[in-house]
């Protein structure tokens, strides 16, 4: 009866002048989701940016070891690099999509380009941290595997020369 979630259980109001929306609280998906957790005497911790950072355990450190990438090169407060052995990016794709056990990853980049240098940026950074790509292209990735990426995030990496691999939050 604990929930240990990493992003909010629910949808947020989003205010704008082109339409109107329900209040959060009014949202029939918000409503249901609040009967269930009422209902089944849930307790909900939520564990987002003080996890993201958590040394050693939290998102940042233990992305990698997640996708099998071991060898780390270079890191920021968000976003690491790991050599590997030259693979073409379309075979690392595959292997990204396996380690995260989904049926599908996008790829953003040559299938055939031979990779030696894997960048991982976390969660949401991918859709709202549009210039994160700069950070690891400074780090010498070639690829950055991410989740949550919006257009301005893949295009800034594609134009900065990285290649982009998304997959899930």
């Amino acid at each position: 009866n604990v929930l240990l979630v990493h992003e909010q259980l629910f949808v947020s109001e989003q205010r704008s002048e082109w339409y109107e929306e329900a209040p959060m609280w009014a949202k029939s998906i918000n409503k249901r989701r609040m009967k269930a957790l009422l209902d089944g005497g849930f307790t909900v911790f939520r564990y987002h940016s003080n996890w993201d950072a958590y040394p050693v355990h939290g998102v940042s450190d233990s992305f990698g070891r997640a996708l099998g990438l071991t060898q780390e090169v270079a890191r920021g407060a968000y976003t690491r690099t790991y050599r590997v052995d030259p693979v073409p990016l379309g075979d690392l794709t595959q292997t990204v999509r396996e380690a995260m056990g989904i049926g599908a990853v996008r790829l953003f980049g040559d299938p055939n380009r031979v990779i030696e240098r894997v960048g991982t940026m976390i969660g949401g950074f991918g859709g709202n941290q549009f210039n994160m790509p700069e950070e690891l292209l400074e780090q010498r990735a070639e690829v950055i595997v991410l989740a949550d990426m919006n257009e301005y995030t893949a295009l800034n990496a594609l134009e900065i020369g990285l290649a982009v691999i998304e997959t899930l939050h």
